[in-house]
């Protein structure tokens, strides 16, 4: 016959109250049913994908981090995440911080990436510009023309005559190729497509007032890719207009007098026939 012993528990063994409380404390959170079990698994999930996606896109940045990884349950973020999220917004694309900010203290995690809209000072703020971009503005035929022709009227640094000249032809126009791809004014068309939200640019062509970024967009390594590399497609056009802007400027009168030709070849020629322009 097989004799059964018994253990006993030694004073060391055995926990204090306050440390058996810390470890039934960690069974708090633990899903009592199959929808809590569902919810706690894709939260599990997602914090991995973040993790995962730091370590891809930023591998030294992540083997140097000392931030924790665990999720802090005022938040619904880990420290790790956080920087995560932060180093997209500095070396990728603008990040709305501040929607996952109020997701976090509402005890939720986004799914959806969602960029900050990109900073268009010809959309919100047009009357700040400069001169250059009056012209170009009034010219556009965009909703800011009336309040362009009326700055330019008002600096007096072109002629009245030409200032209705520009508001006559003004209006969403398919401009000519100019044969010269090296002349400044090879980039008009861009520059009026900027202001026309017709680049074909996400970041550019989106309505930041009634329209969102790259809706339906998922945190993954090929969305990021995507959208970081539109947006610096987009701060490479913007480069190209703000040269544009400033070879304007350089000689205003007589390369606002060229604009205007092209835009009249324009309307003439719907075909988009090539024309030749000095500068």
């Amino acid at each position: 016959m097989q004799m059964k012993t018994h253990q006993t528990l030694s004073m060391k063994d055995m926990l204090t109250v306050p440390e058996a409380l810390i470890r039934l404390n960690a069974y708090r959170t633990t899903p009592c049913n199959v929808s809590e079990a569902l919810a706690w698994l894709g939260t599990k999930r997602q914090y991995n994908e973040f993790l995962c996606l730091y370590l891809h896109l930023f591998p030294s940045e992540y083997a140097a981090s000392e931030a924790s990884i665990e999720i802090e349950d005022v938040w619904s973020y880990s420290q790790r995440e956080v920087e995560f999220f932060f180093l997209v917004d500095e070396r990728l694309f603008p990040l709305d911080i501040d929607s996952i900010n109020d997701a976090g203290a509402n005890g939720e995690r986004i799914e959806g990436i969602y960029p900050r809209p990109y900073e268009m000072p010809w959309w919100y703020e047009p009357e700040s510009l400069s001169v250059g971009w009056q012209v170009l503005l009034l010219l556009s035929g965009s909703s800011a023309r009336e309040q362009a022709q009326q700055k330019l009227s008002d600096m007096q640094c072109l002629p009245a005559d030409l200032l209705t000249a520009l508001a006559e032809v003004a209006e969403p126009l398919t401009l000519p190729q100019v044969q010269d791809a090296s002349s400044p004014l090879s980039d008009l068309g861009l520059a009026l497509a900027l202001l026309e939200q017709k680049t074909g640019n996400t970041w550019l062509d989106t309505d930041p007032d009634n329209e969102f970024l790259y809706e339906g967009y998922l945190w993954s390594i090929e969305h990021i890719k995507e959208i970081a590399a539109e947006y610096s497609a987009a701060q490479a056009i913007e480069q190209r207009v703000r040269v544009f802007v400033e070879w304007l400027e350089a000689d205003l009168l007589g390369r606002t007098l060229l604009c205007l030709s092209l835009a009249r070849v324009a309307r003439s020629h719907p075909d988009n026939t090539a024309v030749s322009h000095s500068t």
